[in-house]
């Protein structure tokens, strides 16, 4: 049985082994990046009950934008789920369950970055497509903002 709650602190090396496992979207420098986060970011944790013990297979994590000029905007920073659980709905499930912890804090707006189309990379294809299945709409795009050749999409979700 999957599970989804709050993340903690103890969480965090499981969180990563989950991204570890999934080079095509996590690089050596987004790990690093994930691992700064996870100490300042809230989060979600799906994990797996099935076990002798808790296994984390899948995480979420969200961060307000302080200096936003929307201040009910929040911002999605890290989603993982590990290969053997893709395709079962957990991502939506952790979206969904995101949404719903910043709907109770006042968030009216929900964003996510990724690669944009203009990227010719098919599993980030795969998760522009994930997120405007959930509803995001593509909100803009920043050219050149991860480097060379690499724009930004911004998608965002009203909730």
């Amino acid at each position: 049985m999957i599970q989804i709650r709050d993340a903690t602190r103890s969480d965090y090396e499981a969180m990563l082994a989950v991204a570890r496992s999934l080079p095509e979207w996590f690089n050596e420098q987004g790990l690093r990046e994930m691992a700064r986060d996870f100490g300042t970011h809230q989060g979600l944790v799906a994990v797996d009950n099935s076990g002798a013990s808790e296994e984390v297979v899948g995480f979420a994590t969200w961060l307000r934008s302080p200096d936003a000029p929307e201040p009910r905007l929040a911002e999605i920073t890290w989603l993982g789920v590990t290969p053997a659980f893709q395709g079962r709905g957990l991502g939506r499930r952790l979206v969904e369950a995101l949404e719903d912890r910043c709907r109770q804090v006042g968030v009216a707006v929900l964003q996510v970055s990724t690669l944009a189309d203009t990227v010719d990379y098919a599993p980030y294809a795969g998760t522009r497509a994930f997120y405007r299945r959930l509803g995001f709409k593509d909100w803009r795009v920043d050219a050149a903002f991860y480097g060379p050749d690499a724009d930004r999409l911004v998608l965002r979700k009203e909730l």
